[in-house]
């Protein structure tokens, strides 16, 4: 009889709920700590594409989901001044016909809490208002702040980018890094965006749309099932300018200042937001490794392979990383084994996720090349050429389409099981 595992997760993020879930359904007992007083996600959108939407089919949770979530028909690129449409992707039904599963977008305040209501009903045990104060690692124990010592059989770090469970493990807690850009967020009603003809092709039917420009790009796309519209822009600022780590309110004017000259009508979607701020994009150097020799502890999620945002693949990587830990974890039959395990786990996903983190932040460059003939050849390309390797809409290259989308994380998972049983 195979023995249950004590989990202790750190962080309730995405990556730290789905994983809880995972494991929880293998067998183990999941307690997750939260620092926070209550479950709030930052952010509004998350997209949940079909590489990850594979998992919740497999664990029988995929037709709940949907039911949070919209399944956007198109994506599209345009120009950042004039607008113009350079480059088009159908999502539905054409991503769900091309890898078995549905591109979804939901908000994502309601995708942490539909991972919570599931983790819940499994018998995951979810702490809130405890903060990790230190982590032994060859003891596997926790002290929280307030003095209590949690013991477990293994420890997870989901704690995002600035992770204490990371900085534990190989020490670089807190290096974040200017990546030279500033993040822009805001949502409007999506009921007010109706009321302007001019608006309605950006936003009928359910689409995911991007703009490109100098030092700039802006993303806008529905908020799940909620009467919302996540806007998102990126652009780059003064290398001499300290660092925005919270947020910083800014006004309508500010905004439209900041992106003076860009589409007439992303300005008059500014002027529909209550409220909007920004923030440095931060980073982390690539983590050095992800387990501990023991087998007490793992990171999973932005803990291990934070990503920049372009390719919209952050949260999926979690998911992924939430696969794989539980279907491992399946086959555990004595504590010994979980050296090897995870080992397994981060043979498996590390060369995968560092090549998305890697994809990611050369798009960053390709989105946001200044006026000139750089530009006007990526454009030229997007608008007359096939799609090739290395192409700028990564939604439609056809040779990062089908690695990212139609990657089966439990079947890839099952058969590095198999063959390691045959060593």
């Amino acid at each position: 009889m195979k023995p249950f595992l004590r989990v202790t997760v750190v962080g309730a993020g995405l990556s730290g709920l789905t994983s809880a879930i995972g494991l929880q359904r293998s067998g183990h007992k999941v307690t997750i700590l939260e620092k926070a007083s209550e479950l709030k996600e930052i952010g509004a959108g998350i997209n949940i594409s079909p590489n990850a939407t594979k998992v919740f089919r497999e664990w029988g949770l995929l037709e709940q989901l949907e039911k949070i979530c919209i399944k956007p028909v198109l994506a599209e690129m345009h120009s950042w001044s004039s607008g113009q449409p350079l480059s088009a992707t159908e999502l539905h039904p054409a991503f769900e016909i091309e890898y078995s599963t549905p591109y979804l977008v939901a908000h994502r305040a309601d995708f942490q809490k539909f991972l919570a209501d599931e983790a819940r009903k499994l018998g995951v045990s979810i702490r809130l208002g405890c903060a990790v104060e230190k982590i032994d690692i060859p003891l596997s124990t926790i002290v929280l702040g307030n003095g209590e010592l949690i013991t477990s059989d293994l420890i997870l770090g989901a704690d995002g980018e600035r992770s204490i469970v990371r900085s534990n493990l190989d020490g670089n807690w807190n290096l974040m890094k200017d990546s030279g850009y500033d993040v822009y967020r805001f949502t409007v009603p999506r009921s007010r965006v109706l009321e302007n003809p001019d608006l309605l092709p950006l936003i009928e039917p359910y689409s995911i749309r991007m703009w490109v420009g100098p030092g700039a790009h802006m993303i806008l796309y529905p908020l799940g099932t909620h009467d919302a519209l996540n806007v998102v822009f990126t652009r780059q600022h003064d290398p001499e300018r300290p660092m925005i780590i919270y947020p910083q309110p800014l006004t309508i004017e500010e905004i439209q200042s900041d992106f003076k000259g860009w589409d007439p009508r992303l300005h008059k979607i500014m002027e529909m937001a209550p409220h909007s701020g920004k923030r440095t994009m931060l980073y982390a150097d690539e983590c050095t490794r992800w387990t501990h020799e023991t087998g007490h502890l793992a990171l999973i999620g932005d803990a291990a392979h934070a990503a920049f945002p372009y390719m919209a693949q952050g949260a999926a990587m979690g998911i992924e990383d939430a696969g794989v830990l539980g279907t491992l974890l399946e086959y555990i039959r004595d504590l010994r084994d979980l050296p090897k395990l995870l080992r397994t786990y981060e043979r498996i996903r590390k060369p995968r996720a560092l090549e998305v983190r890697r994809r990611s932040e050369a798009l960053k460059d390709v989105y946001t090349l200044p006026d000139g003939p750089q530009q006007e050849k990526r454009d030229r390309a997007l608008l007359h050429e096939k799609p090739r390797g290395e192409w700028a809409n990564f939604l439609s290259d056809p040779v990062m389409r089908p690695y990212i989308y139609g990657y089966d994380v439990v079947c890839m998972t099952r058969k590095a099981i198999l063959l390691s049983e045959d060593e």
